[in-house]
């Protein structure tokens, strides 16, 4: 018997792509901008920030700041068998440019701010966080991933991919993954809006290329630098289906395999084939397109797949659940894919 149309089929499913930055902490970021060296301008939900000399030139949005909107906006999508949503920052907001002391406040407002409003939420929808750290401080990002995970009660943190100042592989970093590998912390690795300066205009290409390219990058430069052989048990979620890169995996694979046998050393220390770094990180759905989600499933396995709406951002996928039930897939993948693998990966405890 043939599926039903997609529309007409109710499932239940958990976000685990969607961002909130609470009023409160813009609040708290205007009252003392010195402290955490992040001016904010503007009103009604849409406010700029500059960072020193770095200035965010996209405004915010009301669905982004608003609680209450938020809450408004949720029950459409309630109706759809929303059962819970993972929400992180605005990765704009992430930053790793801030002098140490400035960059352990932000973080620490930040975190305390999400855990506030998550306890807020009115029933009917369970709300979990990702906080995040400062990573240009490595010693502070340990700490402050230690207060995620523990008071706050946060289920890990953001990572911006590719960040300008900053190489994730780098030994520096070493104490922080370690902490992470230990404390179970999901890691979510999402992109900014490319690497590229100007590549935004006139055609949104940061979001189209640049942001997949930086996610692409990262991931890439993890495993080429051995870390994910150091830290097998990392729990890594990338964002918008791991960028491009599961699709170039066998190009990574041939230029690896060319560093230890053609005598030229590139510097790789990946010790495993490709295809086992593929299955052991997480990725969402935000493709947007089912052949391709099934692809990447076929890939990497269904069990490494969450569902994920990139909420309330511009390339919001409102069709979440029709995109993934369209990928003809059998029904205990789709269920897994649709809930039980952010249960699993997070370590959730839904109410429902």
């Amino acid at each position: 018997m043939p599926l039903p149309p997609p529309s007409e089929i109710r499932r239940r499913w958990i976000d685990a792509h969607a961002h909130v930055v609470p009023d409160r902490v813009i609040e708290a970021l205007r009252r003392n901008p010195k402290l955490y060296g992040i001016d904010v301008e503007g009103s009604d939900g849409r406010f700029t920030f500059t960072f020193g000399h770095r200035r965010i030139d996209q405004p915010t949005f009301c669905e982004l700041v608003d609680g209450a909107r938020f809450v408004e906006r949720q029950r459409s999508r309630i109706n759809r068998g929303l059962c819970g949503e993972v929400v992180s920052v605005w990765p704009e907001l992430g930053s790793y440019d801030l002098p140490s002391a400035q960059g352990r406040a932000w973080a620490r407002l930040y975190n305390e701010g999400l855990a506030r409003f998550i306890q807020d939420q009115p029933a009917g929808l369970d709300v979990w966080g990702l906080g995040i750290v400062p990573l240009q401080d490595p010693e502070g990002a340990v700490q402050e991933l230690e207060h995620v995970m523990g008071p706050c009660g946060l289920k890990g943190t953001l990572i911006v991919a590719n960040p300008p100042n900053l190489r994730l592989e780098g030994k520096e970093m070493a104490p922080f993954w370690a902490r992470a590998e230990a404390l179970g912390a999901t890691l979510f690795l999402h992109p900014n809006i490319g690497f590229a300066p100007g590549l935004d205009k006139p055609y949104f290409l940061g979001v189209v290329v640049g942001a997949p390219v930086d996610t692409t990058f990262s991931v890439a430069s993890l495993i080429a630098a051995g870390v994910l052989d150091r830290h097998p048990k990392l729990k890594i979620l990338l964002a918008h289906g791991g960028g491009f890169f599961p699709f170039q995996a066998g190009r990574f694979a041939f230029i690896a395999r060319k560093d230890i046998t053609g005598g030229r050393r590139l510097g790789y220390q990946c010790e495993r084939p490709i295809d086992e770094y593929l299955s052991a990180l997480y990725y969402d759905t935000l493709l947007y397109d089912p052949g391709v989600i099934r692809r990447l499933a076929e890939q990497v396995g269904t069990s490494q797949l969450l569902a994920g709406s990139d909420y309330p951002f511009p390339t919001y996928e409102v069709d979440t659940i029709d995109a993934i039930v369209a990928t003809a897939l059998p029904e205990s993948a789709m269920e897994a894919m649709l809930y039980g693998n952010a249960v699993r990966l997070l370590n959730l405890t839904p109410r429902r």
